[in-house]
């Protein structure tokens, strides 16, 4: 009987052994995922930042033209 207790201890240990070795390499592809997101997430911030800034300048021109333009029909209509 002492030699099926070893038996079973050993295998629980390897069991659980194995189960350890399952969890840390689920975490590390967890972990994984997380980093891939993460690198994702930074390079969609940073392209949409450009496209924001781009369009704000854009922006900004077409406001400077049309200020412009209502200050040279302005000073038309005033002479």
């Amino acid at each position: 009987m002492s030699s099926s207790s070893r038996e079973s201890t050993g295998d629980s240990s390897a069991i659980s052994s194995l189960l350890s070795l399952c969890l840390t390499s689920t975490q590390a592809q967890h972990l994984i995922y997380l980093d891939v997101s993460l690198a994702v997430l930074c390079v969609v911030a940073f392209v949409a930042w450009l496209k924001l800034r781009h369009d704000t300048h854009d922006i900004g021109e077409q406001l400077v033209h049309h200020y412009e333009a209502v200050h040279e029909e302005h000073e038309a209509s005033t002479k």
